[in-house]
């Protein structure tokens, strides 16, 4: 969690200790509540939006709850794969190659005719209204032997599309590495206001 806004890294560190290359898939979905119940569901409104500026994340997906009356009107979250160099958009990070990027907002596309949870092969980039409101990212690279990557997902909320647009933007550009320490020191100052003996 970051230290100072609402904001969830997800760091996955994957490497390749054989002898022949992976393809691999990392996938982060999140199912949207955003209300007080569950059937608040129901008046979100997803959105995906272009890649924050080149070179740094991927497609962003956002969800809007649209009913006011419960006073989570305007509401809106985020999930985004940020990127983590200048090779995961057209180069080899650490050995892997570009990723290749699929997304939904729709949570029906992960179970089967018969109700059983599936991951699928390829996601549908289905955005609007009336799904089952859902955000969900894959991303496709190799990794060469005895080489690394890492794939950084951030999670947020705001009180607007606005602001969590604003909030994507500004956490995105923070390196993974760098928010963990932040948020270490965050809490290794709070922490050591109080000794008890």
């Amino acid at each position: 969690m970051d230290a100072t806004s609402a904001v969830k890294q997800v760091h996955l560190q994957l490497a390749c200790r054989g002898e022949r290359s992976m393809r691999l898939r990392a996938v982060a979905m999140v199912e949207w509540l955003l209300g007080a119940r569950r059937s608040d569901r129901g008046t979100v409104k997803t959105q995906a939006r272009q890649p924050l500026r080149a070179g740094t994340a991927g497609m962003v997906l956002m969800a809007t709850q649209c009913d006011h009356s419960a006073g989570f009107g305007g509401g809106t979250a985020f999930l985004v794969r940020v990127a983590q160099g200048p090779g995961d958009r057209g180069g080899p990070p650490g050995g892997a190659d570009a990723p290749d990027d699929d997304w939904t907002c729709d949570r029906r596309e992960f179970f089967d005719a018969r109700g059983r949870l599936v991951l699928p092969d390829s996601l549908g980039l289905a955005q609007g209204e009336g799904l089952d409101p859902c955000a969900a990212l894959g991303t496709s690279f190799t990794l060469q032997p005895g080489t690394s990557h890492d794939v950084v997902f951030l999670l947020g909320w705001a009180e607007s599309p606005e602001a969590a647009w604003r909030l994507a933007l500004e956490a995105s550009e923070t390196a993974a590495a760098r928010r963990l320490v932040e948020v270490r020191a965050f809490w290794d100052t709070l922490l050591g206001a109080t000794e008890v003996s």
